[in-house]
């Protein structure tokens, strides 16, 4: 005699961790803990130097300014350059975290009080 086995859908709402879903989910909890570790980095001394080259631009150009007749004084002006990638990387971060929030606080509620059906839901959003 067999005997098969119905695998039913799993009771809950919560996927498995690191799915798909899960990502698609909880994506603005995962970057705002990775951008907490560069905000955290900058508190300690030993950490320090590496969490700024994320957190501040870094590519600058000296250039020697003329302000008197044989007085010359080097002026530091900022730039695009490949030392701040790591910055824009932050800032990313900062800008996705920023999107979910405002996408959980403002949109959802104002969606909640607007009573949109699923299909003028999806085009709000």
């Amino acid at each position: 005699r067999n005997i098969m086995v119905v695998k039913g859908r799993k009771s809950g709402k919560n996927p498995p961790v690191l799915s798909h879903e899960f990502i698609i989910q909880n994506h603005a909890d995962i970057v705002s803990c990775v951008a907490m570790v560069f905000v955290i980095g900058l508190m300690f001394q030993v950490t320090s130097p590496l969490a700024s080259v994320f957190i501040a631009l870094h590519h600058n150009v000296s250039v020697p300014v003329e302000v008197q007749p044989g007085n010359v004084l080097d002026f530091t002006f900022y730039s695009p350059g490949i030392k701040d990638v790591p910055a824009i990387f932050f800032y990313m971060l900062i800008a996705v975290v920023m999107h979910a929030i405002i996408q959980e606080y403002l949109l959802d509620k104002v969606n909640k009080k607007l009573h949109l059906s699923k299909i003028k839901h999806a085009k709000f959003n």
